[in-house]
């Protein structure tokens, strides 16, 4: 059973747009003019210039003899072939860790092993199961990748799987798959608690806060966490009853 955390707002294929303002002299560059009327200090010159940006530069330069400094031109260039910046894609914050599903994607699949010290350990992972379950995430996160070649010759999704987590199994108190599902705040808690992430009373904010480390740490745009939950021993292979989600 696959719990992925964030994966609503990951879930989108909108190409993002990039908006470049322009501050100062917009407006008078937005028209031409044959004639225009400069003003300095109480003098008034008519002059003629083809732009009303150049308007008061030629007038100063008549008045007081003073040259137009030279600006340099404005230049542009393509960056669709590389990342903007080396750790937060343009415009995010450290919280926004799942806004597109573009670009380069960090994923964390972290598997729960029972140590029986609370709840009765009945689910154990095998090394077989855990290649198993990873051959198999790697298969959808392949789907994504697949489809996304089929709606856009322009970006890419490449997924970075960290596997930290399913090599040195997260032992746990309880048995996820023997409790409902809301029980995922306790695990899910403890886990962020010993990888150093229970800063703030709120779960959402530590689980962000990981994903975001793991963004830094393996050179991503974006980044999710899967939280893998055994459930190979249970009898309908689903959390106990009463809780939001089986």
């Amino acid at each position: 059973m696959l719990l992925s955390h964030e994966s609503v707002s990951f879930l989108s294929l909108k190409r993002p747009t990039i908006v470049i303002v322009l501050i100062g002299y917009l407006a008078y560059a937005a028209r031409k003019v044959e004639n225009c009327e400069a003003k300095w200090g109480n003098l008034s010159y008519k002059v003629s210039s083809k732009e009303a940006v150049d308007c008061d530069f030629q007038a100063r330069e008549r008045m007081t003899g003073k040259k137009k400094r030279k600006v340099r031109k404005l230049a542009m260039e393509s960056l669709e072939s590389r990342r903007v910046m080396a750790t937060l894609p343009y415009g995010a914050e450290a919280d926004d860790t799942g806004e597109f599903m573009l670009g380069r994607v960090a994923v964390t699949p972290v598997f729960l092993e029972s140590d029986g010290s609370i709840d009765a350990s009945t689910e154990n992972w095998t090394p077989s199961h855990i290649n198993q379950v990873l051959n198999n995430i790697q298969t959808g996160l392949n789907w994504w990748t697949q489809l996304l070649a089929t709606k856009s010759s322009v970006h890419t999704l490449e997924w970075v799987i960290d596997t930290t987590f399913t090599s040195n199994l997260t032992p746990t108190p309880y048995e996820p798959i023997a409790r409902n599902s809301n029980a995922y705040t306790m695990w899910v808690s403890k886990f962020l608690s010993d990888v150093g992430f229970a800063s703030s009373s709120n779960l959402d904010d530590n689980v962000r806060a990981f994903n975001n480390s793991q963004r830094e740490k393996l050179d991503t745009d974006w980044a999710f966490t899967i939280f893998v939950v055994n459930s190979q021993n249970d009898g309908d292979g689903s959390f106990a009853p009463g809780g939001s989600f089986t």
